[in-house]
């Protein structure tokens, strides 16, 4: 069963002058018997029983800007701490494993206000991310780590006033260090690589709009899952990732109305992935459409949207198992979400239903069987007391 227990601290202060801090920190604690791989099941074809799993994460954010700055000094600053603990007392060898995740980010940017509607945004970005395991069937803890280093410049332009221009630039350069089971030398490497992103939107009319978009991207090294750490790898094939992406879309609004619709492709090109005990290069591919209608009225909005997208991995097709790291989801999936308010009773309803549709698309694999549509509904209310206009009361219901 559930035995989750979370808990959310935001705070935040800002002077007359504009100066505005901003603090948040959450605990997520889950501590409980779970099937020994989740993801299976009681019914999976060998079945190893439950064990303890217990699970804590932990997030601190820090922001600082200057609400009231303009011209071409209006610096921000953003400091970030997470880490994810996974301890499993036991397992079926009577074994122990103790699994860390974490990250130290920080962003230090200035934006240029060149005019009213023309900005842009330079700054530096870093990024520290371990990931580590130890355990009864570990000689001594393994790790794999990445520092990344990185320059960015973000133009927003407004030529005319049809014409948007969103361009930019970046620079990362990537430190990695790769687990090594027998402890007899870590693999190390350094990577680099430019970026660049630009869009843009152009109205036809007061009512029709397109727009259209391209990135490049240095992806650098991502960390392999910490539980695969159980036997030495050979890193000399490793590369650096790079990702293109490009959309192209369109946008009408007329009164009440605002609807929108696009045209999207991914391609990834030499992502890390284990190929027995080999880090090899994979190929990744998504692509697919989205299309979106929103009504709006005075105390309230629906909104519905849609989206269908197909994969390729390697050029080919493969099980959905491969795809479980991508993020990218499978099929068509559709959403529908609305939200009123009540003034007389000083409430604020609303919810959201998410489905998936049935899929058994461009997949192959020995175990492959079509996935099932589902459907998720979550709702809400928030409640504002008539003799405290500053407190807001707020009930949910999700899944």
């Amino acid at each position: 069963a559930a035995n989750l227990t979370a808990g959310l601290l935001k705070f935040a202060y800002e002077s007359n002058e504009g100066h505005r801090v901003e603090l948040s920190a959450q605990h997520i604690r889950d501590h409980e018997i779970r099937n020994f791989q989740p993801n299976f099941g009681s019914s999976a074809p060998v079945s190893r029983g439950v064990h303890a799993y217990n699970t804590d994460r932990r997030t601190i954010s820090l922001r600082y800007e200057n609400t009231n700055d303009g011209g071409l000094w209006d610096p921000s600053a953003t400091f970030g701490f997470s880490e994810s603990a996974i301890k499993r007392p036991t397992d079926p060898w009577g074994q122990s494993t103790d699994a860390k995740s974490y990250t130290y980010s920080a962003v230090l940017k200035n934006e240029f206000h060149l005019s009213e509607n023309n900005s842009i945004t330079a700054g530096l970005d870093f990024q520290n991310r371990k990931t580590t395991v130890d355990g009864d069937w570990l000689t001594a803890p393994t790790f794999e780590e990445s520092d990344n280093i990185g320059l960015f410049a973000q133009a927003r332009l407004e030529p005319t006033s049809r014409l948007k221009l969103s361009a930019g630039l970046r620079y990362d350069w990537q430190d990695f260090t790769g687990q090594d089971f027998a402890q007899t030398g870590a693999h190390q490497s350094s990577h680099s690589g430019a970026s660049g992103n630009l869009s843009a939107v152009y109205s036809l009319t007061d009512s029709l709009s397109v727009r259209a978009g391209y990135s490049n991207v240095f992806g650098g090294i991502d960390l392999e899952d910490n539980f695969l750490f159980w036997r030495g790898w050979d890193y000399s094939a490793l590369t650096s990732s790079r990702a293109q992406n490009i959309v192209i879309g369109a946008d009408w609004h007329q009164g009440s109305w605002t609807l929108g619709g696009e045209i999207f492709k991914t391609k990834i090109d030499d992502l890390s992935g284990l190929t027995g005990a080999t880090v090899g290069s994979n190929d990744f591919a998504s692509e697919g459409i989205s299309l979106a209608a929103t009504y709006g009225w005075q105390s309230g909005f629906a909104r519905f949207t849609a989206t269908h997208s197909e994969v390729e991995y390697n050029g080919g097709t493969v099980s959905s198992f491969t795809f479980q790291d991508f993020g990218t989801p499978l099929g068509t999936i559709l959403a529908l979400t609305v939200q009123q308010e009540l003034p007389q009773y000083n409430l604020l309803i609303g919810g959201n239903i998410d489905a998936a549709l049935s899929y058994d698309g461009k997949l192959t694999g020995s175990s492959v069987q079509k996935h099932e549509a589902y459907s998720v509904v979550n709702l809400f209310a928030e409640y504002q007391l008539p003799s405290y206009k500053n407190v807001t009361l707020r009930a949910e219901v999700n899944n």
